[in-house]
């Protein structure tokens, strides 16, 4: 019912020094120990028994592309465009978007 304009869907990464960290190396849930700055794409270096990092991934994909790929979000953002620079922009993220939750991994 909130109709938000922006969904961000990060996941956690055991950045050093953090109980995370210790908790996943304790169990150990690391597939690749290599640290990156955590960003919005990063793909998960951790899974557990239970849960495979590749299904994170796919749910991931799938509740952006749900959220960002409807028909009344798709056009609410063109009604809101004001200038020509926003429409070009818009069309950038949008093949982005559509580039980064069918194309890659």
């Amino acid at each position: 019912s909130l109709n938000p304009d922006y969904l961000s869907l990060n996941i956690a990464a055991p950045l050093w020094n953090t109980s995370f960290r210790e908790e996943v190396r304790s169990n150990s849930w690391f597939v690749n120990d290599r640290i990156e700055v955590d960003s919005s794409c990063s793909y998960p270096i951790w899974e557990t028994d239970r849960l495979e990092r590749s299904e994170v991934w796919r749910i991931r994909k799938l509740a952006l592309r749900e959220f960002y790929l409807r028909p009344a979000y798709i056009i609410n953002q063109l009604k809101n465009l004001k200038t020509y620079y926003q429409l070009r922009m818009l069309v950038k993220e949008g093949f982005n978007l559509v580039f980064n939750l069918i194309v890659r991994n």
